[in-house]
């Protein structure tokens, strides 16, 4: 999905498909081209222009896509759909206006639940239900 199709559909089409309206889209990538502007000076320009790479995070968050299943759509190496999702996520959390989804948000708190296997009586096949 490019942002030259995307950018076509209606506001209502729109949302359904990107995961986000057409506002707070234009809004991220407000935020996106000032830091892009400020960090890029000079260099070999990206593939993805800005609204793709954007497109390709919220690809991420909101369908749940893995990096190669992205990379394959839009013809990229995995590595540089990672890379981009990290810098759009970096750019987001240094301005402070949008977060990650919350299921994406580690708790480092919590210790991970132990799955308890069911003992195995010695003389018999019987498992003990628990």
């Amino acid at each position: 999905m490019k942002y030259e199709e995307v950018s076509k559909y209606s506001d209502k089409k729109f949302k359904r498909v990107v995961g986000v309206n057409r506002t707070t889209f234009q809004r991220m990538m407000e935020i996106l081209e000032k830091e892009y502007r400020e960090r890029h000076h000079r260099g070999r320009s990206t593939k993805l222009g800005i609204e793709d790479m954007l497109l390709v995070a919220l690809e991420y968050w909101y369908e749940k896509r893995t990096y190669e299943q992205i990379a394959a759509s839009y013809g990229l190496a995995a590595s540089n759909v990672c890379r981009s999702i990290k810098w759009i996520e970096s750019v987001f959390e240094q301005d402070g206006t949008f977060q990650a989804p919350s299921d994406l948000i580690e708790i480092r708190d919590e210790k991970p639940m132990m799955r308890r296997i069911p003992a195995i009586r010695k003389h018999s096949a019987e498992i003990i239900a628990f």
